[in-house]
C-alpha cells in the first residue's frame, strides 16, 4: 500500500510540476510529505511485515550549512545522509512552506530518522550543535562511588564534595528527591556537557534525566504494590545488581517479593559488598555475618536502607512485573555463565547449589 501511494505521489509531483497547476490536493501531498520521518513511510522498503527491510540510519548525524550554500546542494547533501528521501521534494516543500532566506549556515546534529519539516525548523531557529567539551558513560548498575569516581577521573570536582552533596537533604530537595541519599536516581546515560560542569550540575543533570525517563504513573504503580517510589527504586537497584539480563529481572523481582511477603531475608550478597568500607574483592564469613553492616541482607530482613546501583528502565518495570512462577531462590547456572537458575523450594535450590560447588572444584 505504501509503495503503490509512493508511485501516486511521484506521478502526482510530476503533474503538478510539468502543469504548473498546484492545485489544493497537490499541495497537501507535499504539506504531508514534510510531515513524515524518513524511515517510517517513504523511507521503508519491503513488505510491513518484513523487518529486515527496513532501512537503519546512522544517528545522530552532523551537517555543516556554509553560509551561500544553494537549496540545490543543501537538499542534495541531506539526501546522501539519509535525512530526506527526496532533494527534489524537499525542495518543493522548502519553497511551498518556508522561506530558504531565513536558514542559518552553522553547525547542525540531527537525531534520525527525522521530519523534512523539522529539519526546515532547525535550519530557521539556527538551533546549531557545538562539540561537548566533555562526554561522560555510566553504565547500567554503576554505585554512587563508581559514578563519582569516573567524574573524578575525568576532572570533575573532588570526590569529598560529590558525597556531601549526595546526602546533603537541601540538595536533595531541591532535585525533587525525598530520600536521604542520591543513590540509585542517577540514571544511567551517556552524558555530553557544552561547558565543564561541577558536582552539582553533575547530579542535577543525572537526577534530571532520571525523573524524565521514570516511566509514567511509576509512583502510583509502585503504591498498588503496597510501596513507595524509594522503595521501588532499592528493590529495582538489588534486581541490577543481581542479573545483567533483561529476560531474567522479572523472575529476580518474584524471587525478591516471596521472600519479603515470607518475611524471609533477600541473602543478596551484592548488597552486603555495598556496605563493606574496604572491601578487596574477597567475601568472607565474617562478612555475611557482620550485624554491624545495615547492608547484610544475609542477617536483616526486608530492604537495605538505600539502593546500591544506579538500576535501568528494564528493572524499574521489572518491580511492578514480577512473574508468577512460584520462584523462591535462584543461584548461578555453571553451565550457562552468568545466569541464573530459578527454583521453587529449598530441596530444588540444594541441588542447584550443589551442581554449581561440584563445577567451581574442578576449574
Amino acid at each position: 500500500m505504501m509503495k503503490l501511494f509512493s508511485r501516486l505521489f511521484v506521478l502526482f509531483s510530476v503533474v503538478i510540476v510539468f502543469s504548473g497547476i498546484v492545485g489544493a490536493s497537490g499541495a497537501m501531498l507535499l504539506y504531508y510529505w514534510g510531515q513524515q520521518p524518513y524511515g517510517e513511510s517513504f523511507g521503508e522498503t519491503g513488505s510491513s511485515d518484513d523487518k529486515s527491510a527496513k532501512l537503519t540510519f546512522p544517528s545522530p548525524v552532523i551537517y555543516v550549512l556554509h553560509p551561500g550554500r544553494p537549496l540545490k546542494d543543501l537538499s542534495a547533501d541531506l539526501a546522501d545522509l539519509k535525512c530526506i528521501s527526496s532533494p527534489f521534494f524537499f525542495q518543493l516543500w522548502v519553497k511551498a512552506f518556508s522561506d530558504f532566506r531565513k536558514f542559518k549556515a552553522g553547525s547542525y546534529r540531527f537525531s534520525l530518522p527525522i521530519q523534512p519539516q523539522k529539519l526546515v525548523e532547525q535550519f530557521i531557529t539556527g538551533e546549531t550543535y557545538n562539540e561537548p567539551v566533555l562526554e561522560v558513560t555510566i553504565p547500567e548498575g554503576f554505585t554512587l562511588r563508581q559514578v563519582i569516581r569516573r567524574f573524578v577521573e575525568k576532572g570533575v570536582g573532588s570526590e569529598a564534595e560529590f558525597l556531601r552533596l549526595s546526602t546533603s537533604p537541601s540538595f536533595l530537595k531541591s532535585l525533587g528527591i525525598s530520600a536521604s541519599s542520591i543513590e540509585g536516581f542517577l540514571y544511567p546515560a551517556t552524558y555530553p556537557f557544552y561547558q565543564m560542569p561541577d558536582e552539582a550540575a553533575v547530579f542535577s543533570e543525572m537526577v534530571r534525566v532520571f525523573w524524565k525517563r521514570l516511566p509514567a504513573g511509576y509512583e502510583v504503580m509502585v503504591a498498588r504494590h503496597g510501596i513507595n517510589l524509594n522503595q521501588a527504586i532499592i528493590l529495582a537497584s538489588l534486581i541490577e545488581a543481581e542479573t545483567p539480563h533483561d529476560d531474567e529481572r522479572e523472575s529476580v523481582s518474584e524471587v525478591l517479593w516471596g521472600r519479603l511477603d515470607r518475611g524471609m531475608t533477600l541473602g543478596i550478597d551484592a548488597s552486603v559488598i555495598y556496605g563493606i568500607d574496604d572491601y578487596d574483592g574477597n567475601l568472607k564469613r565474617k562478612h555475611l555475618e557482620d550485624r554491624s553492616n545495615p547492608y547484610n541482607l544475609r542477617v536483616y530482613q526486608g530492604l537495605p536502607p538505600t539502593p546500591i546501583t544506579s538500576p535501568g528502565i528494564s528493572s524499574l518495570l521489572a518491580v511492578i512485573n514480577p512473574t508468577r512462577d512460584g520462584h523462591l531462590f535462584y543461584v548461578i547456572d555453571p553451565e550457562k555463565g552468568n545466569r541464573h537458575t530459578f527454583t521453587n523450594s529449598l530441596e530444588a535450590h540444594n541441588k542447584e547449589v550443589k551442581k554449581l560447588v561440584a563445577v567451581s572444584k574442578k576449574q
